[in-house]
This record gives structure tokens, C-alpha cells and sequence, in this order.
């Protein structure tokens, strides 16, 4: 039977299968890379307030399935032809992956407490 870290596992690897990637044409130029880049991010935002939990069980050693190697090998192709080293390529998508997710996380902390309250960003607080 798996243990309860193989399945977390798998399931990170199943939420990594939700980025949605275009292929981008050889020689991009580095305005449509970033703009590539942003959206993944845009994406981690997104897939992270659908999945709540994901901040929590992202602090723990990286296990690289299927779907968190296709984002690190399209993510690092973003990046070919640059003339950063693969250490710093590693480093930039940790910090924009890192900031997606913990954004994201944000997000879905703040709406889960919306809905619990009620109070919104609007609203007032009553008056004395």
C-alpha cells in the first residue's frame, strides 16, 4: 500500500498536468518568452486557488513526476539562448513557480475567508 507521502506525491505531479503549454517557435524572441513565462506563473496562481492545499505540501523535497518534468523542460526551454548557466535557469524557475504558488495561495486563503465571514474588501465595518 503507498504511503501517505507517495500519494501526496502523486498528487502534485497530477496538479503539475493542469499547466496548459503553447510551443513556442524557435528563435522567440525574449518579449514573447516573458510573456511565456508570465503565463505559466499565471497559471501556478490559478491552479494553486483551485488547489488550496498546494502551498502546504510544496514545502517538502521535489520528487519530479511526468507532469512537474514537462514544465521544467518547457519552462527551460523559455530560456534557451540565453546566457544564463542552468543553475540560474533552475534559480529563476523556483522563484517564479515559488511566488505563482505562494501567491495563489494567498488568494484562495483570502476567498476561503470571505466565504466564511462574509466580509469582503467593500465592506465596512459596522458602525458604533
Amino acid at each position: 500500500m503507498p504511503s501517505k507521502e507517495h500519494l501526496v506525491q502523486l498528487m502534485i505531479d497530477q496538479v503539475s498536468g493542469e499547466y496548459r503549454y503553447a510551443d513556442p517557435p524557435p528563435g522567440r524572441p525574449a518579449a514573447d518568452r516573458r510573456a511565456a513565462i508570465l503565463d505559466l506563473a499565471r497559471q501556478g496562481r490559478d491552479i494553486t486557488r483551485r488547489h488550496p492545499w498546494l502551498p502546504r505540501v510544496m514545502q517538502r523535497p521535489p520528487v519530479f513526476g511526468p507532469g512537474a518534468l514537462r514544465y521544467v523542460e518547457h519552462f527551460l526551454g523559455l530560456l534557451r539562448g540565453s546566457d544564463l548557466d542552468t543553475g540560474a535557469k533552475m534559480e529563476i524557475l523556483g522563484m517564479v513557480n515559488g511566488f505563482a504558488i505562494s501567491y495563489g495561495g494567498v488568494q484562495a486563503a483570502q476567498a476561503e475567508e470571505r466565504a466564511r465571514t462574509g466580509v469582503t474588501g467593500r465592506s465596512r465595518p459596522p458602525r458604533r
